[in-house]
């Protein structure tokens, strides 16, 4: 499976940039990352095109017992070829999984995946197979 995979996260004043970074690591792996200040607002883009990039994550979501939440998560967010989803930032600092809305849920924004895939089904049955057999 084809995968690319590109994570961002505003960086507020308040917060220290290696922090936010800490927090993407704990679930990724990421194989670059970039600090852009824009009018003001500092952006961390990270990116990660292999597979074992996801691992972290992967391995978190049988740690948590969430894997059925994930699926129905990434599934609802899954559009033509492209997989995109929020995490709480502060969850991810303290290295666990929490899905989020956009707007609202994470107090200072979340950190937003968006996966590009030749086959994103693919991608999910991995990342997050069934548990039953529904």
């Amino acid at each position: 499976m084809n995968c690319n995979i590109t994570i961002t996260a505003d960086i507020h004043p308040t917060e220290d940039p290696a922090k936010v970074k800490l927090a993407v690591n704990n679930l990724f792996s990421p194989s670059s990352f970039t600090i852009l200040d824009t009018h003001g607002i500092q952006q961390l883009t990270a990116t990660i095109t292999q597979q074992s990039g996801v691992k972290k994550f992967y391995t978190r979501l049988r740690e948590e017992r969430i894997i059925s939440a994930a699926r129905r998560w990434l599934r609802q967010n899954l559009h033509d070829s492209i997989i995109t989803f929020c995490l709480h930032k502060q969850a991810a600092y303290s290295n666990r999984i929490s899905f989020c809305a956009p707007e609202g849920e994470s107090p200072l924004g979340p950190i937003r995946v968006t996966v590009f895939c030749d086959n994103p089904r693919a991608f999910i049955d991995w990342l997050a197979p069934r548990t039953t057999n529904k």
